[in-house]
């Protein structure tokens, strides 16, 4: 997803179609400040200056600090990434409604955090002993395989483009 709306960014140069909530990403004023200074020290020294690699450098900063892990984070993402409609056209690849993708990624994710934030420890409000969640083979390779069934789907949607 990140390499995804970075890409954008070149698109956006190019062909001057900025997705409405690209247009709207929060970027800290300390990098817009530094594009100006650079500005005005290329000017001053009368060599060319790059502000689309700053910009891109900006913009891929500040997506880092997105997971992207979610329903709702992917489909900003997808929105991100100008691509409209990316949920629903994504369930459409996938042959499901939108909501039974956002129920099994959430689950998905959820138990990913749990894993990786909660040690994969069983909740006991007073436990005696540690014990953990049970993680069944079968489950697993049923959830790898639908993320990259899900996968496959997003690469479908972005290969097709927008509508017209």
């Amino acid at each position: 997803m990140h390499w995804l709306v970075y890409r954008r960014i070149s698109e956006v140069r190019r062909e001057g179609d900025l997705p409405k909530v690209l247009a709207r990403l929060e970027i800290p004023f300390s990098d817009l400040a530094s594009l100006a200074d650079s500005s005005i020290k290329a000017r001053q020294e009368d060599r060319d200056l790059r502000p689309w690699v700053q910009v891109k450098n900006s913009v891929q900063r500040r997506l880092l600090k997105e997971t992207f892990q979610s329903y709702e984070q992917v489909g900003q993402a997808l929105a991100l990434a100008g691509i409209e409609k990316g949920w629903t056209r994504t369930a459409a690849a996938l042959g499901v409604k939108a909501d039974d993708i956002k129920t099994r990624l959430n689950q998905l994710v959820h138990r990913r955090n749990q894993i990786v934030h909660e040690g994969d420890i069983k909740r006991a409000s007073r436990p005696q002993k540690l014990q953990y969640n049970d993680v069944e083979n079968d489950e697993v390779s049923a959830d790898v395989d639908w993320v990259e069934q899900l996968v496959a789907a997003f690469e479908q949607v972005v290969a097709a483009g927008d509508p017209p």
